[in-house]
């Protein structure tokens, strides 16, 4: 493993890394939130879809992650949608000052089928603060993922236990 990764079991400050030839680097540390949904990737996916939208969540598009991969490839893989999840309010909130916040919302939620059980998946912006996220991002970001943690915790339950990487 090169020495620039390093395995770390909790979420904090990005350590300083040394002098680069812009001044001091530091880490990017990434942190997907995941939950766990006790039913087969069909069930699973209408019932998150259901769940987002009892919370006034919207999705505003789909990927279909494995179908794509099928007709490109030929390759079979389990059900694989990536939701882009957000909501109008939330988003003109995070435009109104500075148009950069649309490159993190809509927010990409993956869900992947694993044989009986269903795995959603996103990686948690709240984390990615010492990344410079855009000012009027950061409140209705973490609106919606508040809100999104709301509307799974309905239909299952969150993973604990997931390797976070700093580079």
């Amino acid at each position: 493993m090169p020495r620039f990764w390093r395995r770390r079991n909790f979420i904090g400050s990005a350590p300083r890394l040394g002098d680069g030839p812009f001044g001091p680097r530091r880490a990017l540390t990434l942190a997907v939130t995941s939950y766990l949904i006790d039913a087969p990737f069909d069930k699973a996916l209408d019932a998150v879809r259901h769940a987002l939208t009892s919370v006034g969540l919207s999705i505003s598009g789909e990927m279909d992650i494995a179908d794509r991969i099928r007709r490109q490839l030929g390759l079979g893989l389990g059900g694989c949608r990536v939701l882009l999840v957000d909501s109008p309010y939330l988003l003109v909130e995070a435009l109104a000052l500075d148009r950069s916040a649309a490159a993190l919302l809509p927010l990409h939620v993956v869900v992947s089928g694993r044989g009986a059980a269903t795995h959603v998946q996103w990686v948690n912006l709240a984390h990615m603060r010492q990344a410079g996220l855009p000012v009027s991002a950061e409140a209705p970001l973490a609106k919606l993922q508040s809100e999104l943690l709301r509307a799974l915790d309905t239909v299952g339950h969150k993973e604990t236990g997931w390797p976070v990487y700093t580079a």
